[in-house]
Formats: C-alpha cells, structure tokens, sequence
C-alpha cells in the first residue's frame, strides 16, 4: 500500500469514526442525516444533510420523493443539485429543458428500462419551490413530472455537503 493509500485509509476511517460518534448522539437525528447517491448522476456518493437549511441555487438539495417516482418508494430521498428557485423560468424547446434560457439536458422519452417517461412542467417555478437537476443524461430529475419542483410543501428535506 502506497503512503497516498494508506492516508487515504486513515482519513476515511478517521471520518467514518466521527460520522458513528455523532449519529450515536441524539443531538444529530434532529438536525442532521447521512444522505447517499447510489447512481452514478453525481461523483459524490456520500451527503451530510442539515434538514430544514433552504439551499441557494448551484448547492446540492436533498429532498423526498412522492410515491409516483417510478421503483422508489414514496419519502426515498434524492440529492441532487438546485439550479433555480422559484420565480424561474421553464421551457422545453425541441426536446430539451432550458432554465432561465440555459440549456439543463434533453428530456428522454424512455428511461434505461425502457419505461415511458412523462415531461416536466414548465413556466415559472413557484416561490419555494426548485428546479433539481444534474448533469448526467440519465438522471432523473425536474425534467420529469415524477419528480417535478420540489419545494418546502412538498419534500424539501435541507441542504445536502458532500463529504465524498
């Protein structure tokens, strides 16, 4: 094992051993969670989330599915990146979404499995509310009905800090 490796080790082991003493605390239940990527829309995998903290656009948001979110059970918690707040505009123009006139992807019509996919909405986004995206081609994201502008009323968990 290269010296990079074994400090590597050290400094995971050393945040893993501090992230089990504060989950062990009552303390941190209350205003924090560990939230996970396990897809490969980010290349953060792993997310401190301090609940009810409103995110800015361009920070990582963490935030509750409904149940119609395809194979995720309803309260799945997604992270992903708040590029707009509300008062935003949406457009879908020759099947790509646009965000205050930048290009946010295409809109897929089908996902990996094949499985039809519904566009998002458009227009202004309401106040409280946010547009979620990342840059991945695959991620599921406001471009779909399913996950739509989520927002304090409907799923706003808190700012998510990646960790790694």
């Amino acid at each position: 094992m290269t010296l990079g490796q074994r400090a590597f080790a050290y400094t995971t082991a050393g945040i893993c051993a501090l992230v089990a003493t504060w989950i062990a605390s009552g303390w941190y239940h209350e205003r924090y969670m560990l939230g996970a990527n396990l897809t490969d829309s980010l290349p953060q995998h792993l997310f401190l989330v301090k609940k009810g903290e409103r995110p800015a656009p361009g920070d990582f948001i963490a935030f509750a599915v409904s149940g119609n979110a395809r194979q995720y059970p309803a309260g799945t918690v997604f992270i992903k990146v708040a590029v707009a707040v509300g008062g935003a505009k949406v457009e879908h123009r020759n099947g790509h979404a646009f965000v205050d006139g930048i290009d946010r992807g295409i809109i897929k019509t089908i996902d990996r499995k094949g499985q039809p996919l519904a566009e998002g909405r458009t227009g202004v986004i309401p106040e409280g509310a946010y547009y979620v995206w990342t840059p991945h081609s695959d991620s599921y994201d406001s471009r779909y009905s399913d996950i739509g502008f989520p927002g304090q009323d409907s799923g706003l968990v808190g700012k998510a800090y990646a960790i790694f």
